[in-house]
């Protein structure tokens, strides 16, 4: 598996930055968008933390119109991601 593209981190801990994806696996594509958070600031370091799944929100398979809420994708069959866009930053919650 590989991730093409080189990004940065946002640097703000606690903050969530919402990417656009493609992951292409073993039966298809998918498109759609992943949550990078706190220490996973960046789309290389969630695929390599120790997480069995990939999760993407908005998740459509590649060529058809239909949309998934979200869709969990195993590490293991994840031929490559692309990164295709960065969203909005969504600020943390705020602590009590």
């Amino acid at each position: 598996m590989h991730c093409r593209r080189a990004e940065r981190s946002s640097g703000r801990p606690g903050r969530k930055r919402w990417v656009r994806v493609r992951v292409e696996t073993e039966e298809g594509a998918y498109v759609g968008r992943m949550r990078l958070e706190g220490g996973r600031g960046t789309l290389s370091e969630a695929i390599d933390d120790d997480r069995t799944y990939l999760g993407i929100w908005s998740a459509s398979e590649e060529g058809s119109v239909p949309s998934e809420e979200f869709v969990a994708i195993h590490k293991g069959v994840i031929r490559s991601v692309v990164l295709l866009g960065e969203d909005a930053v969504e600020p943390a919650p705020a602590e009590a």
